[in-house]
């Protein structure tokens, strides 16, 4: 054998071996960074974990099976966070921190995630009678930071194209539903009278609404005044017209924590974006 062969395998041989730590460093890299970007998805899957034995039978198990559904399989992989009290105490605990998740996601998909998972499963728990009150006392709280708020430093407008479309339209179906209840309650002795005493409610529901979200629009510059009148419906096709407008302020609150063009540190118009669809919801 030539002498030379024996440092060519050697060569070679040392080339496999560099080549095979070059492959497992990458795998480690990509498993690593995996792990990273699905932190949060493994965190809210570990809450909604923690909440099934309360909510097997009920509407609170549809909650968390919906909301479960929209995270990768591998996000769900984790344990559930284990939490000894009554199921009560048990929901508000995995409230606030599906909450604390949403409102600190540094994605907007993973802030819709969380934020629509804490909506449903606070709904579902409602639902069964696991707890009471409008909204979780986590959210209470945040809201209560809210009032007297004064805009010390309004954002500009963003430019053309840069704007949260689904923030644009959940402030028009608003301005729709306030103006098509209003008249419609208005009427109530003549022909839309069916639908008068709902019509009332949701034009309070609207007009309270918009005078939260005014301000906080306002000064992120998202602020969009309402058309100056809104088709009306024919008697027969009012009370379609008004769930149809109110599934439409929802389906645009969910869409705009999920759009790209509404900044994660936009947390002001998340957190009324959260109340609106709590609202939306009993008032349905």
């Amino acid at each position: 054998m030539p002498r030379s062969l024996p440092k060519i395998f050697a060569a070679l041989l040392a080339l496999i071996l560099l080549a095979l730590v070059a492959v497992g460093l990458t795998g480690q890299r990509k498993s690593e960074q995996t792990r990273a970007e699905l932190e949060t998805q493994s965190a809210i899957a570990a809450q909604l974990l923690s909440l099934q034995e309360a909510g097997e039978d009920g509407e609170l198990g549809v909650a968390i099976t919906a909301s479960l559904e929209t995270l990768a399989p591998a996000a769900r992989e984790f344990e559930a966070v284990q939490v000894s009290d009554g199921s009560g105490r048990r929901v508000e605990q995995s409230l606030d921190a599906l909450l604390s998740l949403g409102f600190d996601a540094q994605t907007t998909a993973d802030r819709e995630r969380a934020l629509m998972a804490a909506v449903r499963v606070w709904q579902g728990a409602v639902a069964d009678g696991l707890v009471e009150g409008n909204y979780p006392s986590a959210l209470e709280q945040r809201l209560e930071g809210l009032e007297g708020f004064v805009c010390d430093n309004p954002n500009p407008a963003p430019v053309e194209g840069a704007v949260s479309e689904p923030v644009l339209h959940l402030q028009d179906a608003l301005g729709q539903l306030g103006y098509v209840a209003e008249v419609y309650a208005a009427r109530a002795g003549q022909e839309y009278g069916e639908v008068a005493e709902t019509a009332g409610s949701w034009a309070k529901f609207a007009e309270t609404l918009e005078g939260e979200l005014s301000p906080i629009l306002s000064c992120e510059g998202l602020l969009q005044a309402p058309a100056a009148s809104y088709p009306l419906a024919e008697p027969a096709d009012a009370s379609t017209q008004l769930d149809a407008t109110l599934a439409a302020i929802t389906a645009n609150a969910q869409a705009a924590l999920g759009d790209s063009a509404l900044p994660t540190e936009a947390d002001r118009v998340e957190l009324l974006l959260v109340k609106t669809l709590l609202d939306a919801g009993s008032a349905s």
